[in-house]
């Protein structure tokens, strides 16, 4: 999962230089070069997420974390680099982006991809504890005075 946050990090921060470029190349008059570098930016940073999400990572946090922190991003280098407002309201919109990313990655049922890739070895341990529980259940069933001796 490590992996999957890694790629997901660097496919906001080549977004992010990606949206950048395309802001000087509309400031700028040979805006052809920064048309063609956000163009291979927002390339490549969709072919990371793509590797982040064939890691199991959960699309939904991906998508949230990527344009969430993208936008935060732009809009502190939107600020500061291009002289953009940044007006009390968009400062709220950005708090409240950070708290729904927040959100979906705090949402119950929104686990690491350890525990749903049926070849790692922490998969195989949660299915192995699952089984012996539904044993131990059965065996209360059958013979429930061993049980509980045994509890």
């Amino acid at each position: 999962m490590v992996t999957a946050w890694l790629l997901m990090c660097a496919a906001i921060a080549v977004e992010v230089a990606s949206t950048t470029a395309l802001k000087a190349a509309a400031s700028s008059d040979s805006h052809l070069g920064w048309t063609v570098t956000a163009l291979a930016g927002v390339i490549v940073s969709y072919l990371l997420m793509d590797g982040a999400l064939r890691l199991q990572m959960e699309a939904s946090v991906a998508y949230a974390v990527w344009s969430g922190v993208g936008t935060t991003a732009i809009a502190i280098i939107g600020a500061l680099g291009f002289g953009e407002s940044l007006h009390p309201a968009k400062m709220i919109g950005i708090a409240l982006i950070i708290v729904g990313v927040a959100l979906l990655n705090l949402a119950p049922g929104t686990q690491p991809a350890a525990l749903r890739h049926p070849h790692s070895s922490t998969y195989r341990l949660v299915e192995a504890l699952s089984g012996l529980d539904t044993a131990l259940d059965e065996l209360a069933r059958l013979d429930p005075a061993r049980v509980r001796r045994v509890a």
